[in-house]
């Protein structure tokens, strides 16, 4: 109870065997996921159960699992927006299969709430990948005209200063036989 959520999250990782280095920076990343860096210093004892639940959640995702299997409604997308841990930022940070337990019909109600607001927010992300992409495939071919129309200028330039430089060629010859 006395020791801070830092304090125990590091002695987590140093016995999951985590590097020392990248530890620090990990629980930094951690802690902003489960919304807990203003009271990260502050000792455990002195937690809500809540924040001890997201205590629980960071050091799960310490070693970055490939599965991570929880009872835990705080990783459901209407929970997690109340404790301002956005379930696609969560997803996305551990980047991995998520196996949630739930108990009764609510629960089941509730996850898929949460769940159709995430596909919504997935679909509207990869609408404004497409706009993105098209954008840049409409830079990329005006680059290319571009570049084309560049070219050409530089092929003109270059006969010009060919026809000058016979011009001038010339005027000489012709001065010298004068």
């Amino acid at each position: 109870p006395n020791l801070s959520c830092v304090e125990f999250l590091e002695y987590m990782a140093a016995i999951k065997g985590l590097d020392a280095k990248s530890t620090k920076k990990r629980i930094d990343e951690l802690l902003q996921v489960v919304n807990l860096v203003e009271a990260a210093k502050r000792p455990l004892g002195g937690y809500s159960g809540g924040m001890k639940q997201r205590v629980g959640i960071a050091q799960a995702l310490l070693n970055d699992p490939q599965l991570l299997i929880v009872d835990e409604r705080n990783l459901w997308p209407v929970e997690a927006e109340k404790h301002n841990m956005p379930w696609i930022t969560l997803t996305r940070f551990i980047g991995h299969s998520i196996l949630i337990s739930m108990n009764t019909e609510e629960q089941k109600e509730e996850m898929e709430t949460g769940l159709d607001i995430l596909e919504s927010r997935i679909d509207e992300l990869i609408k404004i990948v497409d706009k993105l992409t098209q954008n840049n495939r409409s830079l990329l071919s005006k680059q290319e005209r571009l570049i084309a129309e560049r070219a050409d200028l530089i092929d003109k330039t270059d006969m010009a200063r060919i026809r000058v430089e016979s011009m001038i060629s010339r005027l000489k010859s012709m001065e010298s036989n004068l």
